[in-house]
């Protein structure tokens, strides 16, 4: 009899896995379809306001779910998304009373003095940018982090040992694939490269994935003062709602052709800073913390898009890069920018949504984001990138893409 009652209790055991299935199908199967609903209603709406804004999305999704590794984008498409961006830049482009475009000098980026108090501290605006100077070394606040998490720190046992992937030359466009990583070493060897004067960036949250407890390190009451609520940065929440990447680069000069001045073969000449992250929007909202050396931050608000070009990441992940020249002084000119620098303790603010470009001081450079989760600033601050981008925040959900 102990066979039988073994027999039915298995065959139980599998009626209710399969039930379990059906239902989890089922519920995965409802999901998909609301959110396709969503994207096609949302994408709808902002056609029928703005043609340009519908084909614009449609090429957009078309470049999420196309597999352009094995098939070529048809070339009309590249046309309709071209006059669509030349199109958005033409009306962007507001004209003063002479019929020319003004240019615009970038803005200081807001900024808090840690220094106070911590009976000061109040809940920040969280719908704009924010410097948050002297975050890690107040008065009342200060963390040992700051001068402990080093590069040395970062090349440490089983730290070290950490494969993260970077981008071997940072001084490529985002224009040309400088967004992409093309290498993958351990975090110490990184290390090693970028201290050996390597324009190499490494920006991956590998580390945090491996050491989720780092998080508890970080001032993270005062973390959630500021940021309404200490549960956005709780260590439980990395790799779904918070994830912690890494930033290590140092600034490197470019090399320019010289004009046509001096004799062929003439080494070229160093042209200005040019290690840099370029131009892009995400559909998080981001903390990041510098520890070791200086940044120089650009921010754009979301309503500056379309002076900008707009296009989905190349590689399957979830953000938008500007699909401009980096040197076209002209075009960057006529978009409203705030502009600042961080030094070590220091932290930005940068609201869900908000185009940002990362420029590196010629010093080794180490900074830790805090990517979380705002819902109402994903859909709210920009709905037409949430709706378009659905295809890679899929992808970087179930794990396809991720850096």
């Amino acid at each position: 009899m102990l066979p039988r009652k073994r027999m039915r209790i298995s065959g139980s055991n599998t009626t209710g896995w399969k039930r379990r299935v059906r239902v989890l199908t089922l519920a995965a199967a409802v999901v998909a379809c609301t959110l396709c609903a969503a994207v096609t209603l949302t994408i709808g709406y902002n056609a029928l306001a703005d043609p340009d804004a519908g084909k614009w999305a449609a090429t957009q999704v078309l470049f999420s779910l196309w597999p352009s590794k094995v098939l070529a984008i048809p070339g009309l498409v590249d046309q309709v998304e071209a006059e669509g961006w030349q199109r958005w830049q033409d009306e962007f482009y507001a004209h003063d009373g002479n019929g020319t475009t003004p240019h615009f000098h970038p803005q200081p980026i807001p900024t808090l003095d840690m220094a106070l108090p911590d009976s000061c501290v109040s809940p920040l605006d969280l719908t704009q940018p924010v410097m948050l100077k002297g975050f890690l070394n107040s008065s009342k606040q200060a963390n040992p982090v700051l001068g402990r998490w080093n590069l040395d720190w970062l090349a440490e046992g089983a730290r070290g040992d950490v494969k993260v992937p970077f981008c071997s030359d940072a001084r490529v466009a985002a224009v040309a694939g400088g967004t992409i990583p093309d290498l993958e070493w351990p975090l110490r060897d990184v290390v090693a490269s970028v201290r050996g004067g390597s324009p190499a960036k490494a920006g991956s949250e590998k580390l945090f994935r491996a050491f989720p407890e780092l998080v508890e390190e970080l001032p993270t009451e005062l973390l959630g003062k500021l940021f309404g609520g200490r549960h956005h940065f709780r260590s439980s929440r990395v790799g779904s709602t918070l994830t912690c990447p890494i930033f290590l680069s140092q600034g490197v000069r470019r090399e320019d052709d010289d004009d046509g001045a001096g004799a062929a073969g003439q080494k070229k000449r160093p042209s200005a800073q040019d290690t840099r992250t370029d131009f892009h929007c995400e559909p998080i909202a981001n903390v990041a913390i510098q520890l070791v050396g200086r940044k120089r931050w650009t921010l754009a608000a979301p309503g500056q898009s379309r002076g900008l070009r707009p296009r989905v990441a190349p590689d399957g992940r979830a953000y938008v890069y500007a699909n401009l020249d980096p040197d076209d002084a002209d075009a960057f000119g006529r978009v409203q920018l705030l502009q600042g620098d961080m030094e070590p303790g220091d932290a930005l603010y940068v609201p869900t949504w908000w185009w940002h470009r990362v420029d590196y001081t010629f010093q080794e450079s180490f900074t830790v984001s805090l990517f979380h989760v705002r819902v109402d600033q994903l859909l709210g601050n920009n709905p037409l990138f949430a709706a378009v981008l659905l295809p890679n925040l899929l992808k970087e959900l179930i794990g396809w893409k991720t850096q």
